[in-house]
């Protein structure tokens, strides 16, 4: 039985059901939509192709001088040569100033910065950034992880290659 329309609320459909469920899934889609739109994204070929892995020395990373080794290579795994990088560290939560560093091409693809320092204990984030030869922007962030207070420890080896912090997708942009 269907009520007339003078007696149906004005939210009702003629078939007395309530558009309620409608206008809930049309506000939800906009949410979702506009979470998606601030969500964290690079567009193609803004180093949406590029791997950067970073290696610390010494390894695991402690409070003090380190060296920063970063290999940049492109999707075939080929070097990336002749980029100009950049690296900002923070740590991942705020209070503290970054350390901004300028990295120097040592081989190809490999990229090093010999005067870092992290300067405290606790989670610290990497962010690489510069252009590559061909002027296509570049920005990855590489989370380094908890730098100890103290020495390597015994069982630690010192060669960077045996603690590699990689982002293998784009997950930073401005």
């Amino acid at each position: 039985m269907t009520l007339p329309a003078a007696c149906r609320p004005a939210s009702a459909t003629e078939d007395g059901r309530t558009t309620s469920r409608k206008r809930i899934a049309i506000v939800g889609a906009i949410i979702l939509l506009v979470l998606a739109g601030c969500g964290r994204s690079e567009s193609a070929g803004e180093a949406g192709d590029i791997t950067v892995r970073v290696t610390t020395d010494p390894a695991p990373a402690i409070v003090g001088p380190a060296r920063i080794v970063m290999l940049l290579t492109d999707r075939s795994n080929t070097p990336i040569s002749g980029a100009t990088i950049r690296i900002e560290s923070t740590m991942s939560h705020a209070g503290m100033l970054p350390v901004i560093r300028d990295a120097v091409e040592t081989t190809r693809g490999q990229y090093e910065v010999d005067d870092f320092e992290f300067t405290m204990a606790g989670n610290w984030v990497l962010v690489v950034s510069g252009t590559t030869s061909a002027g296509d922007p570049l920005r990855k962030q590489v989370d380094i992880g908890a730098v100890r207070i103290g020495s390597p420890s015994v069982d630690q080896p010192l060669i960077p290659s045996e603690r590699c912090y990689s982002t293998p997708t784009p997950t930073v942009q401005d």
